[in-house]
């Protein structure tokens, strides 16, 4: 698991000792304790595992007891999202990087604590159907792939057929269930492609 602070969050330093995670009363959490601890909030980015964690910031001269007490805090008062490796793993970079700032926003939206991970999955189990083969109809379906749907079907006739319409016309854009690859185009036939403060301890 990769613990990360949401970056909907901001982290505000009450004082030298209190730090406030999120100014929406909603959401906030304020820890206090925090001045030896202050390291590990920037190590929360989701780049580490947890025990990576733990280790980086024995190296900030912050014992292991310290850290955890003050993730288990944070993940406690809902200011971590912690999305599963193996998701984590399956996701290409370029797609990681380019969903991170919705699948993270969609998260904090919906109260979950795995930085979007129940949401793109529920993206790859749909199947989404479009009207119409004109270049507006046709991005709306590539938009659609790219977000992380799991299948789009392009449906309707070519545009410009004229008096004699050919016959309607059906296109898929599949993702492979990792989406270890861009989305591509094929036809049927072709086949599938102000919140009160926690206490951290201060040794």
């Amino acid at each position: 698991m990769r613990p990360a602070l949401k970056p909907g969050l901001l982290a505000v330093w009450r004082n030298r000792d209190t730090v406030q995670i999120g100014v929406d009363p909603r959401r906030a959490i304020a820890l206090t304790g925090m001045r030896r601890a202050a390291a590990l909030l920037g190590l929360l980015d989701g780049s580490r595992d947890l025990a990576q964690v733990l280790g980086t910031a024995g190296e900030f001269g912050i014992s292991v007891e310290l850290a955890d007490r003050v993730i288990t805090l944070l993940a406690a008062g809902g200011a971590l999202h912690d999305f599963p490796g193996s998701a984590f793993r399956a996701m290409p970079h370029g797609l990681r990087t380019r969903l991170a700032p919705e699948l993270a926003t969609a998260a904090l939206a919906h109260g979950d604590g795995d930085g979007g991970a129940r949401i793109l999955a529920r993206r790859q189990s749909a199947c989404v159907r479009v009207e119409g083969l004109s270049r507006i109809g046709l991005c709306v379906a590539s938009m659609l792939a790219a977000s992380g749907i799991g299948m789009v079907i392009s449906t309707g006739r070519p545009p410009g057929s004229g008096p004699d319409p050919a016959p309607p016309r059906s296109w898929v854009l599949r993702r492979r269930p990792v989406l270890r690859r861009r989305p591509t185009l094929r036809h049927p036939s072709v086949g599938p492609s102000q919140p009160g403060p926690a206490t951290a301890p201060t040794s």
